[in-house]
């Protein structure tokens, strides 16, 4: 992102296109700057595309942060959708092995059980898990195919 006037505290974010039909006007987004979370505002999207991506241009929400500068860069997220009371989990190679169903959980005598899963919203870093984990259990995130299907596996270390 990119701030664009000072004066209206307004930034200009390159959004891939993938996402331009899911972000809409009034849409909440986080800023951070120098490692300090700001609430931010969508107030248009610009309907020309180029090399693949979309501006969408955000407004500070309540009081700006102190000490802004045209043209500085920081980071931010537009949030496109907020579930509560969800179970997500750190994304790994555990997916792709299971294709996406079969977990590995983890008990006190370390033994790892097959537990069948359903997944939902993927992040590039985390996972939504809808079925078959609760709060609090341990799983293999790692590449799970050397199990072959194991119904459980002892882990040593």
């Amino acid at each position: 992102m990119t701030i664009v006037d000072v004066s209206l505290f307004e930034l200009d974010a390159q959004v891939p296109q993938s996402y331009a039909d899911d972000i809409e006007i009034g849409m909440r987004a986080e800023v951070t700057i120098d490692g300090s979370n700001h609430g931010a505002t969508v107030t248009s999207i610009s309907p020309e595309i180029l090399d693949n991506q979309v501006l969408v241009r955000m407004k500070f929400e309540g009081e700006p942060p102190m000490d802004l500068r045209r043209n500085q860069r920081v980071n931010g997220r537009i949030v496109l959708r907020e579930i509560p009371d969800v179970l997500v989990v750190p994304r790994g190679q555990f997916l792709s092995s299971g294709g996406g169903r079969i977990a590995y959980v983890i008990d006190d005598e370390s033994i790892a059980r097959r537990t069948s899963i359903q997944t939902g919203a993927q992040g590039s870093s985390s996972i939504e898990i809808t079925q078959g984990l609760s709060a609090g259990d341990r799983i293999i995130l790692s590449n799970t195919e050397s199990f072959q299907d194991y119904a459980s596996v002892l882990i040593t270390q």
